[in-house]
């Protein structure tokens, strides 16, 4: 498609359309568009399924497919809804659920989570600003 070249650099012509997006977002520099490409170990998140806080302990997985073939258990279609922004090449979370900002040295146990099911929540937000 050459709709719309002229506007691009060459160089981008060549690009993976996800590398060019990125590269885009990377230029925007620190601040409040960090979004799930940037989620990671120690965030606080909120389960769009069940809208609990959750914290974020660790990655473990790298997708769905890698996910499956380690536990034997379809995250993919569970608890799924046709809007969540789920897709297999999420990166799957284990977390802890949390009441609140004090209670993170008290934790549920932890569950796998999708990173399409999670919403990242600024630290300073997590607990109406406690």
């Amino acid at each position: 498609m050459t709709d719309g070249a002229i506007d691009n650099e060459f160089d981008d012509a060549e690009k993976d359309p996800r590398d060019v997006l990125r590269d885009a977002r990377a230029d925007l520099g620190p601040g409040p568009h960090r979004d799930h490409d940037q989620m990671g170990r120690g965030d606080v998140a909120v389960d769009l399924v069940t809208r609990q806080t959750v914290y974020i302990a660790r990655a473990v997985a790298g997708s769905l497919p890698e996910y499956y073939a380690e536990e034997e258990f379809d995250l993919y279609n569970y608890k799924m809804h046709p809007y969540l922004p789920v897709s297999l090449d999420d990166t799957v979370y284990e977390c802890v659920y949390v009441g609140g900002v004090k209670d993170l040295h008290n934790f549920s146990g932890t569950y796998s989570f999708p990173e399409g099911r999670l919403a990242r929540v600024p630290v300073e937000l997590a607990g109406d600003g406690e």
